[in-house]
């Protein structure tokens, strides 16, 4: 987002929104958590529910999860809109059912920062450069070696750990 001259105001940054509904549209989408200090996916189960809402969301939203890598304190995925799917709408309902989740379980206040970075892949070149830096996150930030497995990623295109 870019900010406006108030630092506490952000300006808005969308594309049209049939963009978000194009059937065969690949995007690399990254959400970060509300309070990122607080690290609200480092912990166990909370964090397991959260990846099992955005593949849900996926089936829901007739798009395709390709990738994804929940770290403690944002997201990223790679999905593929299908026929009626909608990226916005796949957000928008993740980010919603997840912190019922989060508020089912006594958490408290919003989880997610207000709308998400997204970015849309144009070349098999550019899908493949997305697929390997949501994959690479953990071991890239050291939570992990680069062979070692992390419980919070997977997707299509990658065998869950």
């Amino acid at each position: 987002m870019v900010e406006t001259d108030n630092p506490r105001h952000h300006r808005k940054i969308r594309l049209p929104a049939g963009i978000y509904r194009r059937p065969g549209t690949t995007w690399l989408v990254t959400i970060t958590a509300h309070d990122r200090a607080a690290r609200p996916f480092a912990s166990e189960p909370f964090a397991s529910e959260v990846a099992s809402v955005l593949v849900s969301a996926h089936g829901l939203r007739s798009c395709r999860l390709l990738a994804y890598c929940l770290m403690p304190d944002h997201l990223h995925f790679v999905t593929t809109v299908g026929d009626g799917g909608d990226l916005v709408k796949l957000v928008d309902g993740f980010k919603s059912y997840s912190t019922k989740v989060r508020r089912d379980a006594g958490g408290v206040g919003p989880l997610w920062q207000v709308s998400f970075h997204d970015r849309g892949l144009r070349t098999p070149e550019d899908v493949e450069v997305a697929l390997r830096y949501v994959w690479d996150n953990p071991a890239r930030v050291g939570l992990i070696a680069a062979d070692e497995p992390y419980a919070h990623r997977g997707g299509e295109l990658f065998d869950a750990p």
